[in-house]
């Protein structure tokens, strides 16, 4: 029960920070969807996988129990890491590549979803 009530906390968490930032970003030209990141994603010459997005949850493969909230506001991907916020650039995405462009880093970083 606990989980089910800390998921419910970081999604309004994960709203509120939609509505502050939704200024930033509303003349945006690139909107994306939840829908369109929903998979299995590695990197660069990785042969195994980095993370899976199902719904509104990701999940780092070397931290299964670990889940975390995603949100899409325009062209910006938010994770809420239990109350810590990061906010990417979706530079790039289609079927089988997303480039993010980290708040933290200077170059971005291409992923690419693993074919079913």
């Amino acid at each position: 029960m606990t989980s089910c009530v800390q998921t419910e906390k970081n999604k309004s968490e994960v709203n509120q920070i939609k509505v502050f930032n939704d200024s930033i970003h509303k003349n945006s030209k690139q909107k994306f969807s939840l829908s369109d990141i929903q998979g299995i994603w590695t990197s660069d010459g990785e042969m195994n996988s980095l993370f899976s997005i199902s719904n509104d949850t990701v999940t780092y493969t070397e931290h299964l129990d670990n889940k975390y909230l995603v949100n899409i506001l325009n062209d910006s991907l938010i994770f809420n890491y239990d109350g810590r916020i990061s906010k990417s650039k979706i530079i790039r995405l289609n079927k089988d590549t997303m480039i993010l462009q980290d708040e933290f880093d200077e170059m971005p970083t291409t992923y690419y979803r693993f074919k079913n």
